[in-house]
């Protein structure tokens, strides 16, 4: 999770950078600014523009993609240049800092290029230190004519009217008995610096800049000075709005979170434990909020009780809120080296041997790689550094110059890293965006423990008498693909082939009794076989020689029509979902990537070679869940008897479906399964956009996300999806949308399933004979 959030914290930088003409990589060469210039243009614009044109000039249909990757691959190179600068001279700063810092000095002469073991050693200390330490945080309201907080000693801030102080349950337990042969208790505090100070970033909100938005969504954990007398005073009406903005925006966002949570349909007790957690977040800002409006309530009031009146002739004064951590004990060494080493062991050591052993062999590599970088930016930390130290002073020794350039551009460089890659909103952003994936994939995990996997339900479809009840479709225009074209091949020839081939997609989820049940009601006037033997026999040869495999799926055999139809079972419990999350996850990221570039859609024809990229580094893994496999060789050994075979399946098994149809050139009917036309180039066989196009057909229900994964082939339907709008998982049903099929198309010699009306709430049937549908059908 840290390094997945610090590469992307450093791609958004990257970007901004970029746009703003490359800022941060001027400072990390020594070159003319012109010179710079140049290679930017050259990387971004006139490389490409050349392969381009040479493309062109050959005559080749592939011009665009072989643009674009070039313009990709350029732009990755200039990508991984500005992250290993990055990295280097955060390291390098905080080396020097260690080394060169007037608290931490060991050689004044010394040359900074010869930092030795004990440098290291003393950063490695130093962070693990900070890490494990015991603090005492404190809080209270400064005025902008008193001395800076950092020129004020422990004894002196607590001396302060509005001053409070609270200790953690952690810090409390490091002073306590229990651990005195692993902690110093300290006899005076300690002060952490705050980074925002140390780079001297403390901005100024006035009567000019004010404004309720900027105040609201300002960041909480950063200082601000409010001018409260003299030129730019905030004016008494700005103040109080400034203080019942915040209330009101709490409870607007609170409002807003409960109403949505209602609207899903969760009860009290969720909303309640939600709205909780939502609280405690914000229990610091409140406090905070409080004790400033407070503050100013008392500066501002005369002793006769009465408001004192700005005066703006006078030198400006402010008030703001100073929140401060004291070190109050400190780990002895021992106990900083043992929690290092448990850290490397089983958080990089234990995972590396894993991927090694599960033959993983490329994404260890890629670990290796990341948590080196990681390791590195977490024992070298110069936040730490900053936080422990308090200023950048000794980063000018090691320079050579006189005129104080190099010192500039170090100590700028050294603070936009930290500012903007180490620190603050983006690394905070992306922390939270991974820590949410990895709770989803541990939940994930959990519940396929919990749930384990099943043979399919045991209970037969339920119908309506079919000479007695139906559908009799749409009154206006059908959906075009009722009928199925001519090169499928129907079960039994008839006139609502999309609802069968629906129908056994949801065939597929039933165990072996209730499916040939099901079968046998659906296909009354027809002969129809579930060949269950003949699976389980290919399975165990297969498994055999291949190792084993979750995929389950069905042989279901037409005699008269010469049709055998294999029907794969999709997304039914979350190993199923891990499989959906591991072979389209890729493809769905370069979707969502699209979706956020300028001109997104001229990038389409480079997404097959990108998250063919990135599989080439999981091959393994894919490998493990690479089902269709098992499916392909299944249609191919009947293929090879002879025989004529379709394949059909829901969800995961519609992709698979999909996937197994392109490879073995045979139609393939998907409902709600995830698409193949960006991930074709990770499936061995690799699948061309022409066989997807001739040999694939995907249902489309509406609000359904996921047929939206992946891009669509030419052949598809698109059906209503009547579920409310506040259920969007109701869509990805498949007996929704056998129902929806069946009501809009007309059931036509089918029998209606009961659960159409009683469960998902379509209409009655039209009966023949004025029979009560509740005959057939009791309600649930």
């Amino acid at each position: 999770v840290s390094s997945l959030s610090q590469i992307m914290a450093i791609a958004t930088s990257f970007v901004i950078d970029t746009w703003k003409g490359s800022t941060f990589m001027r400072t990390v060469v020594d070159w003319n600014s012109t010179l710079v210039d140049w290679l930017f243009c050259l990387n971004f614009i006139g490389i490409p523009i050349i392969v381009g044109s040479v493309a062109l000039c050959s005559g080749t249909s592939e011009w665009w993609t072989i643009t674009s990757i070039t313009w990709f691959v350029l732009v990755f190179a200039y990508y991984t240049v500005f992250a290993l600068s990055a990295v280097y001279y955060e390291v390098d700063g905080c080396l020097e800092l260690i080394r060169y810092h007037p608290k931490l000095r060991e050689n004044d002469n010394a040359d900074a290029s010869e930092y030795g073991i004990n440098t290291f050693l003393r950063a490695v200390q130093l962070r693990m230190k900070q890490r494990l330490s015991g603090y005492k945080n404190i809080s209270y309201t400064a005025h902008g004519s008193d001395p800076h907080p950092d020129k004020l000693s422990y004894y002196e801030v607590r001396e302060k009217e509005s001053y409070k102080s609270s200790i953690g349950i952690f810090s409390r337990f490091t002073r306590s008995s229990l651990m005195r042969s692993f902690y110093h208790v300290l006899d005076e505090p300690v002060r952490q610096y705050n980074v925002e100070d140390v780079l001297e970033f403390t901005p100024y909100i006035t009567g000019q800049s004010w404004g309720l938005e900027s105040v609201y969504c300002r960041n909480r954990s950063t200082r601000y000075i409010a001018i409260i007398d003299g030129v730019g005073a905030l004016t008494k009406e700005q103040t109080v709005s400034s203080i019942v903005c915040f209330g009101f925006g709490t409870f607007l966002s609170l409002f807003a979170i409960v109403s949505l949570l209602f609207w899903f349909g969760l009860s009290a007790g969720p909303i309640f434990v939600i709205v909780l957690i939502y609280l405690a977040t914000l229990y610091k800002s409140i406090i905070s909020t409080v004790g400033l409006g407070a503050t100013y309530n008392a500066v501002m009031t005369r002793e006769d009780g009465n408001y004192g009146s700005i005066d703006r002739n006078k030198k400006s004064d402010g008030i703001y809120q100073v929140e401060e951590s004291f070190r109050i004990s400190e780990p002895k060494p021992a106990l900083c080296w043992f929690v290092l080493g448990f850290e490397v062991v089983f958080f990089f050591i234990i995972p590396l041997i894993a991927l090694f052993l599960s033959k993983n062999n490329r994404v260890g590599i890629v670990f290796i790689f990341m948590g080196i970088i990681y390791l590195l930016r977490d024992v070298c930390n110069a936040p730490a550094c900053l936080r422990e130290l308090g200023s950048l002073d000794g980063m000018e020794l090691n320079n050579r110059d006189t005129d104080g350039t190099t010192e500039w551009r170090e100590k700028n460089r050294f603070g936009k890293i930290i500012s903007e890659i180490s620190v603050g909103k983006r690394s905070n952003f992306w922390v939270g965006v991974f820590v949410v994936f990895t709770f989803v994939f541990c939940l994930i995990i959990v519940s396929a423990f919990a749930m384990g996997s099943d043979d399919g339900a045991s209970d037969a479809f339920k119908f309506a008498s079919r000479e007695e009840f139906v559908y009799e479709g749409s009154h206006g225009v059908n959906y075009a693909s009722c009928s199925m074209g001519h090169n499928i091949k129907t079960p039994d020839n008839s006139g609502n082939s999309l609802a069968d081939f629906t129908f056994l997609t949801n065939i597929a989820y039933l165990d072996n009794n209730a499916a040939t049940a099901s079968l046998e009601t659906w296909f009354e006037d027809s002969t129809v076989e579930n060949l269950a033997s003949n699976v389980t026999e290919f399975k165990r040869s297969y498994q055999s020689e291949n190792g084993s495999s979750s995929v389950l799926y069905k042989l279901f055999d037409f005699p008269d029509q010469e049709l055998k139809v294999v029907a794969v079972r999709g997304t039914s419990n979350s190993w199923d979902a891990l499989t959906d999350a591991q072979l389209w996850s890729s493809a769905a990221l370069s979707q969502y990537l699209r979706a956020i570039l300028p001109l997104g859609e001229w990038w389409t024809p480079i997404l097959p070679h990108i998250v063919k990229a990135i599989s080439v580094i999981e091959d393994k893994s894919l490998e493990n869940v690479a089902y269709y496999r098992e499916t392909t060789a299944f249609v191919e050994s009947l293929k090879k008897d002879g025989h004529n075979v379709q394949i059909v399946g829901h969800s995961l098994g519609g992709g698979l479906a999909m996937i197994t149809g392109a490879q073995t050139e045979i139609p393939a009917i998907a409902l709600s399964g995830p698409n193949t036309m960006i991930s074709r180039k990770t499936y061995s066989p690799q699948i061309t956009p022409a066989a997807l196009d001739k040999y694939t057909f995907n249902i489309v229900p509406d609000r359904d996300p996921v047929p939206r994964i992946d891009d669509l082939a030419e052949n598809y339907q698109r059906i209503k999806c009547r579920s409310p709008s506040n259920k969007p998982v109701d869509c990805h049903y498949g007996r929704r949308s056998l129902c929806e099929i069946l009501y809009t198309c007309g059931s036509e010699k089918r029998p209606i399933p009961c659960f159409c009306v009683n469960v998902y709430g379509y209409d009655e049937p039209t009966s023949v004979n004025g029979e009560a549908f509740s005959n057939f059908c009791p309600p649930e």
